[in-house]
Parts: C-alpha cells; structure tokens; sequence
C-alpha cells in the first residue's frame, strides 16, 4: 500500500503513524485493520485476509492517522481475488510421507491408526470447521467401528460414527481452533468385533475442511487384519442318563452356547 504522505508527518499535523483499513463493500464499512499505528512514511507491506468470498470486486483501502482525524481512501475500487491455501493432515508426525500404517489383530482389541505425533496444518488458518474419517471399504459391516476422544473446543457430542457409511465425523459448532482438531484426531482407533472379520486391509481417509476447502491429497491410514483361529467351545449342561440301545436318542440339554470357533 502506498499513500502521499504530503508533510503530514510534519508540523502543524504531527501524524508520526496510520491505520491502515480495508472496506469490501466499496468503502462504506472498513471492518478490517490491516495494520495499527505504523510508521506515516508513505509505503507499507499488508497481508489480505481471508474471507468467506472467493472474489471481492469492491474493495478499498483506508490510510487513516492514527492520532488525529484526518485519512485518505483509495479513488478507485479494486478485486481481491482469494487463494486459499488448504489444510494438511500428516498421520506419521516426522516421519517420511503423510500416511500411516498399522495392525488390527482380531479379538486384541481397538488399535490407534495414527502415531502421537500427528499434524494439522494450514499456512493461512489458525481454525478448522470439520474433519471427516472414513472406513473407504468396508468388509464387516456393523462389527467395524471408529472412534475419537473430545479435546479442547470439541466436546463428545460433536463427535459421531456412522456404521452404514464408516465415517467418523467431527463437527463442532462454528470453527475450533486447528489445535484441537489435531488432539482429537491423534486419538482415532479402529475395532472390529467380528469372530471372522475379512483380512482385506483397510483403507481409512481423513479429510479436514478450513471452510473454504480441503485437505488435497487426503491422509489414509491403512489398516492390516491379522484373524485369530478359535478353538470350539461349548458350556457343559446337567448330567443326562442314556437309554440303553437307543437307536436315536436326542439330549439337548448336555451343552449349550456351543461355538465352532
């Protein structure tokens, strides 16, 4: 941004420093401070934020003095044209890559599919609005679940799970600071209750949206199944006493809740 400083820096005026102000609406309102007090010397460098609208054709800036009543607006309306920078989930932390990778043993319980030290970036954000993670394929239906942790802004009721899509949804009310979008999502686990699940691994991607777009490529977190043999089972029933020289004889209740394992 550059203005006349026309001796205003000077006495009688004695304006050492401005605001600098931007107007989307053609200079009616100017709800944006660009920069406070600095220097009245003619040149400033100032970063546009960002803004829900992809392209604003009506903007002007401000140079008002920060002590005093005088200012100047830009003559003409300008476009900002945004460029959103997208948010990046890195599964591994420091590791090479953003994707991760781990094992779901059948019966062991739900695993974590991300390391502790999982990131959440965006180069201009500091909030997220909504993060989804989802099961891509799915081989055991209802049994295959996952699951996150609230933290910070996000409480357990933004938090839910959809066992007929697989997708884990995080979606609290408005946007959350970035921070607690990566603590929740650092404590994401698969479980499969299945006695023979499918040993198809499993695919799960996360998405992260900062409101005006998402993350590009997605992180995807790949998931092996390793399915245990059972032995059969059976619950002994009450002692029974046999006919003798039965031919076909029926004892139902000598065991129950047998498995084949």
């Amino acid at each position: 941004v550059t203005w006349n400083v026309a001796n205003t820096d000077i006495s009688p005026v004695n304006c050492s420093g401005v605001n600098i102000l931007l107007s989307r609406d053609g200079g009616y309102t100017y709800p944006v401070t660009l920069l406070t007090n600095t220097p009245n010397d003619g040149t400033e460098a100032v970063v546009i934020p960002k803004n829900p609208l992809n392209v604003v054709t009506t903007a002007r800036i401000k140079v008002a003095c920060a002590n005093n009543i005088f200012f100047d607006i830009s003559n003409v309306n300008f476009t900002i044209t945004a460029i959103n920078q997208l948010p990046v989930v890195d599964l591994n932390g420091g590791a090479a890559g953003i994707d991760y990778a781990t094992t779901f043993t059948e019966d062991g319980g739900a695993v974590s599919i991300v390391t502790p030290d999982l990131t959440v970036t965006d180069a201009d954000d500091s909030s997220i609005d909504k993060a989804t993670v989802t099961i891509t394929n799915l081989q055991n239906g209802l049994a295959e679940s996952l699951a996150a942790s609230a933290a910070g802004a996000i409480s357990s009721g933004a938090i839910s799970y959809n066992p007929t899509t697989g997708m884990l949804t995080i979606d609290p009310a408005g946007t959350v600071p970035l921070a607690d979008f990566q603590a929740v999502l650092r404590t994401v686990t698969y479980h499969n209750s299945s006695q023979n699940p499918g040993t198809t691994a499993r695919l799960v991607d996360f998405m992260i949206n900062d409101g005006f777009g998402s993350n590009n490529p997605l992180a995807r977190s790949t998931v092996s199944i390793v399915r245990v043999n059972d032995a059969p089972s059976f619950v002994k029933g009450s002692d029974i006493v046999a006919v003798q020289n039965c031919i076909a004889c029926t004892y139902p209740s000598w065991a129950t809740a047998i498995s084949p394992g």
